[in-house]
């Protein structure tokens, strides 16, 4: 999982998948300020009540703290508990504040279904009037938020920093998210629920060579050769 500190600002988990961690789906403490925008989350596990999103004041400092969540996916796998709080507190601080909108928790690995949610604010465990807010606090259009029905289908699609050249252990993941199958893997090999072992990646080498006019500027896009030149190749595994 990803575990943010008081420290921890302007923060962005936007389009990512976070998959089979029995906790910190993120943990965040107070004084961080984070948004997480049509993220996955998928088979949290372990018997923890804070095994998804943990935003507990646990050392009572009532500091500030700025959350946003929006529009994202809650999956269980098989280990998963569904009667688990997907932001869990206890404390809260009362300095903290969220904002709540569009997040979707499926009822089972195997389907879409989705739990009913009269309010957003469901999700949260232990939260008071101070806590909430109704509107962003720091995601704005920049963070290019889409529909949560959409959500599924693009971060299989498109998480991961080569999703044209995925590994094998990547591959199987995005299998697992797509069946509702696998589990939290205790090693890499030699015991009860290891991995797929160490990844083996091919050595690549490419000759790069840089445009002699790499500083000019192409005037319908507004960037430079050179820029346009590593955009195309990123393009290439992503």
């Amino acid at each position: 999982g990803a575990l943010l500190g008081g420290g921890a600002k302007r923060i962005s988990f936007i389009r990512n998948i976070f998959a089979h961690n029995a906790d910190s789906n993120p943990f965040i403490t107070t004084g961080a300020r984070v948004e997480l925008v049509n993220n996955l989350i998928y088979g949290w596990g372990g018997q923890s009540k804070a095994s998804i999103i943990n935003v507990t004041d646990s050392e009572q400092l009532n500091n500030d703290m700025e959350l946003d969540l929006i529009g994202n996916i809650f999956k269980p796998s098989p280990e998963s508990m569904l009667d688990l709080p997907i932001v869990f507190a206890r404390p809260m601080s009362r300095r903290a504040r969220l904002y709540l909108a569009d997040n979707v928790v499926f009822l089972s690995p195997t389907s879409r279904d989705q739990k009913f949610l009269e309010d957003q604010w469901q999700l949260v465990g232990v939260w008071g009037d101070e806590n909430r807010s109704i509107v962003p606090l720091l995601s704005t259009e920049l963070s290019g938020a889409i529909p949560s029905e959409q959500v599924l289908d693009l971060v299989l699609k498109s998480a991961g920093s080569r999703p044209a050249r995925r590994s094998r252990i990547d591959l199987e993941l995005i299998k697992e998210l797509t069946l509702g199958t696998g589990f939290i893997k205790d090693c890499v090999e030699n015991c009860s629920k290891p991995t797929l072992g160490w990844p083996t990646y091919e050595e690549n080498r490419q000759q790069f060579v840089i445009p002699s006019d790499s500083a000019q500027v192409d005037p319908q896009t507004g960037n430079t050769k050179l820029e346009i030149l590593l955009s195309d190749m990123a393009k290439m595994v992503e």
